[in-house]
C-alpha cells in the first residue's frame, strides 16, 4: 500500500519536472462540454511559471503493486504545486506535493490500511512532496529532473524521465482548456518501498509487490488556480468510496471440464480501459466482475464467460461517471452489462492461450480474438497471500477496443479529449470450483 503512495507521488515529481499543465476549467468528462476557448497566444518565451492540479480531469497519478495472485492498481487527480521552466535555456524547477488522502484503490478497506501506521502513516506523514534541484533539457521533449523526494517521512534523492509536450493554441481551442499557455508531462518509473521505509507485513508478502510502477499524465498552465484543486479529497463523494456490491452471476450451462469461478474476491480482478489523447487522458477501472471457466488440462481446451456491470466502471470523476454511463455513451440503463463468451481456446505455447469469442458492449455483439497468458497458482500461494484453500488460475491480456465498431459515438465536443480506440488491459485470477 506505501508503495501506492510512493509511486503516486513520484509521478508528481515527474510531472513537475516534465512541467505539465493541468486546466483550470470544471472536470470534464467523456460527453462534457468544454470551456471558454483559449485565446491565440504565442509560446512563452524565457521562465514561465506553470500551476498543476487546477483540473481534476486532467491531472492523473497512477501507481500499481502486481504480484502473482493479485493486482494493486490505485489513483489520485489531486496535487498543488508548479514549475519555473524556461524552455529556450532548457531550465526548470518545481516542487509538487499531493496529500496521501487523496490515494484511491477503489477498495474503502484497503485504503484503509494503506493510510493506517504500518503503511503509509497519513496522520504522522499526510503528503508526499518532491522538489527539484537540477533539470536537463533534451529536444525536443526530454527532460531530466533531479530532486529530493519524501514518502513517509523518508526523504531520497532521485532522478527521473519526463516527456513534456506544450499543448498548440488549436489543441487547446479543441479541448477547450481555456485561456493561458499549457503543457503535458507524461512518465512512468518504479519505487522501492523499503527505501523509505515501509515494510511489507508478513501478511501481505504474496499481495504487495516490493517494487511498485507509477505513471503520470499531469497538465500545467499559466493562468493561477483561483482557489486550489476543485472537488472533494477523495475521487468520490462517499466517505466510504465506493461499494464492492457482488455481480449476478454467470451461468454454467454448457460449461464442461475442471470449473474456476471468477469474481468470488474483488481483490483477485483488475480491469482498466485507457483513452489517451494529446489534451487528456481517461482512465475507466473495475474489479466488479463475475464469470466461469471450464478447463481441461489433457486437451488443452477451454471455455469462458464473463460479466462486467457498466456501472462499476469507476474514472475518479463523478460528472464523467454519469457521462460515461448515459445514453449518449455506454447507456447502462439499457446495456447494463459488458459481456464475453469464448468459442474457442486453444494453448499456443508455454502460458500462452488464444482465446475466439464475442464481445458485447452497448448491445453490440462482435467477434474477438486475443492472446492471454494463462498462470497457475498453487494452494500454497493462495494460502499465503490469505485467499482461501482452494488453488487458482491467473489471466492477463491486453486488448483494443473501438468504440464505433459497438455504436458509441463520440460528440464533437469530446472529440479532442476522448479516443475512439481504447485499451483495456485484464488482470484475472479464478478459484477453483469443488
Amino acid at each position: 500500500m506505501k508503495r501506492i503512495l510512493t509511486l503516486s507521488l513520484l509521478s508528481l515529481l515527474a510531472a513537475c519536472d516534465a512541467k505539465p499543465g493541468a486546466p483550470a476549467t470544471s472536470p470534464s468528462g467523456p460527453s462534457a462540454s468544454p470551456g471558454a476557448s483559449a485565446a491565440p497566444v504565442e509560446l512563452p518565451r524565457g521562465e514561465t511559471t506553470y500551476h498543476f492540479g487546477a483540473d481534476l480531469a486532467r491531472t492523473k497519478i497512477n501507481f500499481e503493486s502486481k504480484t502473482e495472485v493479485t493486482n494493486i492498481l490505485g489513483s489520485t487527480n489531486r496535487v498543488t504545486g508548479s514549475a519555473a521552466i524556461d524552455f529556450d535555456a532548457g531550465k526548470g524547477r518545481c516542487k509538487l506535493v499531493v496529500p496521501v488522502e487523496s490515494l484511491n484503490t477503489g477498495m474503502p478497506d484497503r485504503d484503509r490500511a494503506m493510510f493506517g501506521k504500518s503503511w503509509l502513516g497519513v496522520k504522522e506523514f499526510p503528503t508526499i512532496e518532491f522538489e527539484s534541484t537540477n533539470s536537463a533539457f533534451t529536444p525536443p521533449s526530454r527532460w531530466k529532473l533531479d530532486g529530493k523526494f519524501t514518502l513517509h517521512g523518508v526523504t531520497k534523492e532521485i532522478s527521473i524521465d519526463v516527456d513534456v509536450k506544450r499543448i498548440t493554441e488549436a489543441q487547446a481551442k479543441a479541448a477547450g482548456l481555456g485561456a493561458g499557455s499549457w503543457i503535458k508531462a507524461k512518465t512512468s518509473f518504479p519505487v522501492a518501498l523499503a527505501d523509505y521505509a515501509i515494510k511489507i507485513d508478513q501478511t501481505a508478502i504474496a499481495t504487495v509487490d516490493k517494487i511498485w510502477n507509477i505513471s503520470l499524465d499531469l497538465f500545467g498552465t499559466t493562468t493561477p488556480p483561483v482557489a486550489g484543486p476543485a472537488g472533494p479529497a477523495k475521487p468520490d463523494d462517499s466517505e466510504e468510496g465506493p461499494k464492492l456490491v457482488r455481480v449476478k452471476a454467470v451461468s454454467e450451462e454448457g460449461i464442461e471440464g475442471t470449473k474456476y469461478k471468477f469474481g468470488k474476491k474483488p481483490q483477485l480482478a483488475t480491469i482498466s480501459a485507457v483513452s489517451e489523447t494529446e489534451v487528456e487522458t481517461v482512465t475507466a477501472q473495475t474489479s466488479a466482475v463475475a464469470g466461469i471457466l471450464g478447463f481441461d488440462r489433457e486437451k488443452g481446451t477451454g471455455r469462458v464467460r464473463l460479466r462486467v456491470p457498466v456501472d462499476h466502471l469507476r474514472t475518479g470523476i463523478d460528472l464523467r461517471d454519469e457521462h460515461l454511463k448515459s445514453p449518449m455513451w455506454l447507456d447502462s440503463k439499457a446495456n447494463p452489462d459488458i459481456l464475453f463468451e469464448s468459442t474457442k481456446a486453444a494453448k499456443k505455447e508455454g502460458s500462452l492461450w488464444t482465446i475466439e469469442g464475442n464481445f458485447t458492449m452497448h448491445g453490440v455483439t462482435k467477434p474477438v480474438t486475443v492472446d492471454v497468458r494463462m498462470r497457475e497458482i498453487p494452494v500454497e500461494t493462495m494460502q499465503k497471500a490469505h485467499w482461501g484453500e482452494k488453488p487458482g488460475l491467473g489471466f492477463d491480456t491486453t486488448i483494443k477496443v473501438k468504440l464505433s465498431d459497438y455504436g458509441v459515438k463520440i460528440p464533437d465536443v469530446a472529440k479532442a479529449k476522448v479516443k475512439d480506440e481504447w485499451t483495456v488491459t485484464i488482470s484475472l485470477v479464478a478459484l477453483l470450483e469443488e
